[in-house]
């Protein structure tokens, strides 16, 4: 979690020092190999980084498939790309496996700021439809779509969650709807950044700012 964060704004020469680390052997080196390529291209919207990051959102390996979800998030971050949004759609949803427990995320940030109301409706139906693995990132994803943008409609995204057992997750989510970026202070502790649960959580929070 710490080696993909020395890739930030490294443009150009950091995708291409990023891409060979998907070579490495080991799960655990292909995923920092992804997360490195997707901070390195973050908002880029490279073709390239879509195409080796792809083979990973299928992947039998449900750890490598949680961070190709995250890394096609930041690479794609802010952009509302409609093919990229098909294709995490495509590769979660329709796998007899069911959605990456970071797909929210992905999508959060892939519509990062742009107050999209198909992504957020698309985030608050996963709630009703009971995908409880996926709670714990919808409250941060729908957060994520509506960041600095106001919206009272954020909140009525979030009210699933907020009447739930996720109220600090929902409130946390909400003060990204209510603070700009730029004013937008994010605390996190590093012994929380372990391989768990909340891990990718953590991580996107510390490269919310576009």
């Amino acid at each position: 979690w710490s080696l993909p964060t020395t890739f930030r704004a490294s443009g150009r020469k950091g995708i291409e020092a990023a891409g060979p680390l998907l070579d490495e052997e080991g799960h655990a080196s292909i995923r920092t190999g992804m997360l490195s390529l997707g901070i390195a291209a973050r908002g880029s919207c490279d073709d390239g980084v879509r195409a080796a990051l792809d083979p990973y959102l299928t992947h039998g390996n449900g750890a490598l498939r949680d961070v190709a979800n995250v890394a096609l998030g930041f690479a794609f971050q802010g952009s509302g790309n409609g093919d990229v949004f098909s294709l995490l759609r495509r590769t979660n949803l329709e796998e007899s496996r069911g959605a990456s427990t970071n797909y929210p995320l992905s999508v959060g940030l892939l519509f990062q700021g742009t107050g999209d109301e198909l992504a957020s409706h698309h985030l608050r139906d996963l709630v009703q439809e009971e995908r409880r693995r996926l709670r714990r990132h919808i409250a941060m994803g729908i957060g994520l779509i509506h960041q600095g943008t106001s919206s009272p409609s954020a909140v009525e995204e979030m009210l699933p969650l907020l009447e739930g057992n996720e109220l600090d997750a929902g409130s946390e989510a909400l003060l990204l709807v209510d603070f700009d970026s730029e004013a937008l202070a994010v605390e996190f502790h590093a012994d929380n950044l372990a391989d768990g649960p909340g891990a990718a959580g953590m991580f996107v929070r510390e490269h919310l700012h576009r």
